[in-house]
């Protein structure tokens, strides 16, 4: 099941700590294929606290599986395409 997020926080910050060996897109609020990057939960441009002290997920949203096939998936349902890689945690 994917979990979606936008303009809650609170809600993608417990999911992360919930998940932290799940996935997360980040995308826009309408999902677009231009805009639909991959990454692993952990990974320090989508958790922690935001480098701008802002949100997480007012300026886009968050999609959050525990699988990677789920949100590839999810990607090309929405988008027509899969997600593009995080090159800082792409494996």
């Amino acid at each position: 099941m994917v979990a979606w997020f936008f303009e809650d926080d609170a809600g993608y910050v417990a999911w992360l700590r919930a998940n932290p060996s799940g996935f997360v897109v980040n995308c826009e609020r309408e999902p677009k294929a231009r805009y639909v990057v991959f990454h692993r939960a952990g990974c320090s441009t989508i958790s922690g606290t935001p480098s701008n002290g802002g949100s997480w997920t007012s300026a886009y949203a968050k999609a959050c599986a525990s699988t990677r096939a789920e949100l590839e998936r999810w990607c090309v349902e929405r988008t027509g395409r899969g997600p593009t890689a995080c090159g800082r945690c792409a494996d």
